[in-house]
Parts: structure tokens; sequence; C-alpha cells
């Protein structure tokens, strides 16, 4: 029997949902629930889950997956990327020590979507993800990643706490 391997989304509309894989040819991961995912976004949408250890907390519920069989030298800890801190600031270390609780902003993002009859088309005409495609194609056409989420997410913030 080989083992079952795991993998778990980590963006898009799946986030969170740990799926079994059941066929790895071509170029999509097919996995038991029936969802897809290009090989090409393994690391961006999806990840690997080699042991438990490795499954991330994101806000969703899990899909149970079968247990698997796990050997002893993958029980070491998944390297997390470190991120820069800004200490230009004097605020920041403050902030970092304050008590936080998990909120949940509406960051409400303007695009400009194909109508939903033009996507349908699409997917039924293609075995492609056209969703996940379209986003895609849409994240490409963002000139700044950084500035665009800092600008919408501060927009959010400051809704919020003029709210509260």
């Amino acid at each position: 029997m080989t083992d079952i391997k795991k993998y778990q989304w980590i963006k898009g509309d799946n986030v969170g949902d740990l799926e079994n894989l059941i066929e790895d040819e071509g170029k999509f991961l097919i996995f038991e629930s029936g969802k897809k995912c290009n090989k090409n976004l393994i690391g961006e949408f999806v990840i690997e889950i080699t042991h438990d250890s490795q499954i991330l907390d994101l806000g969703s519920q899990q899909i149970k997956s079968k247990p698997t069989k796990v050997s002893p030298s993958i029980l070491e800890k998944p390297n997390k990327p470190k991120l820069k801190k800004d200490t230009s600031n004097p605020i920041i270390p403050v902030l970092e020590k304050a008590k936080t609780k998990s909120i949940k902003l509406n960051i409400r993002i303007p695009m400009d979507l194909p109508s939903k009859e033009f996507i349908s088309v699409l997917d039924e005409s293609f075995d492609d993800d056209v969703l996940n495609i379209l986003s895609e194609y849409i994240i490409s056409n963002i000139d700044n990643h950084r500035e665009f989420l800092k600008d919408h997410s501060l927009k959010a913030i400051k809704d919020w706490y003029k709210k509260n």
C-alpha cells in the first residue's frame, strides 16, 4: 500500500482545505474532492503536507483526510519564512507587544471582470480551472501588489476603527 499524498490549499476559495491526492499525471493534481490544481501553482496555491505538524491554521474548516503513514525522518518542524521587521518607527515595538485579537476585515477590491455568462462558456469549453486562471490573470495585471494591498488594507482598517 502506498502512502496517500496530502496537500493544503493556502490561497483561493479553498484556503485551509486539506486534500488527498488521487492523480498526479498530466499538468494537474487531482484530489478526492474532485478539485484540481495546476502543478505550476504548487507552493503558491497548494502545499504538500508530509506530516500533520505542517498543516497551517488558516481559519478555514479543513476536510478530514485519512491518516497517512509517516516516517520518523519527516517529524522535523517546517521552515517558516522570516519577515523583515521595520524598526525605524518607535510605534512598531509597541504594536508588536500589544494584545491582539483576530478580526476579519472586509477589503473591497475593484476588478474588471468578464460577465458570468462568458466565464460559464469558458468553464464548459475547457478542462482548465477557469476561475483560477482568471484570478491569476487579474493579479498579473496589478503593477505593484504590495502597494495595491497596502492601499486597500489601509482603507479597510480605517473603516473598522471608525465604526468601532
